[in-house]
């Protein structure tokens, strides 16, 4: 299937910052708590980030089921914030909203696109590999006690 990448709006602030939640709380003693009470957003803290970085989204029928967020970095993007809906996973959403970050970045003449994971995210990884990322980068006891890896897709 074909996905659809937009821009979030303001408007969109509370469905976001609910799929987060529903998102993150299924890693409840999988990752450090302090990392997904870092990684769940209310709405006013998307709606105040919105004006340095854009969230793009997918939608499936009437409600929001993946988000991702970029920034434009020292000439590079940087990506974050990546979820999608447990049972939407494995359609293409995830590569779908990845291909509208490189977009994006290729837009503003970024050199690169980046981002960072926890190690115990394999599927994450395996989407950013499968998605053509290289591993640049391994932070041990990174946050909060955890493993991150670091991932880029060169633009120039």
């Amino acid at each position: 299937m074909m996905w659809e990448v937009e821009l979030a709006t303001e408007a969109e602030a509370d469905e976001l910052a609910d799929l987060y939640d529903r998102v993150f709380s299924k890693f409840e003693g999988i990752l450090p708590e302090q990392l997904i009470n870092d990684r769940r957003a209310d709405k006013n803290e998307i709606i105040q980030s919105m004006s340095s970085k854009k969230y793009f989204i997918v939608r499936n029928k009437e409600r929001i089921v993946g988000v991702t967020r970029a920034s434009l970095v020292h000439g590079t993007c940087f990506l974050d914030r990546m979820v999608v809906d447990e049972d939407q996973r494995k359609q293409g959403i995830g590569s779908a909203l990845i291909d509208s970050i490189i977009s994006f970045a290729k837009e503003n003449k970024a050199t690169k696109v980046w981002l960072n994971t926890n190690t115990k995210l394999k599927d994450a990884m395996s989407l950013y590999t499968k998605n053509g990322f290289k591993q640049c980068g391994h932070f041990t006891n990174h946050f909060w006690g955890d493993d991150v890896k670091y991932y880029e897709f060169l633009l120039k």
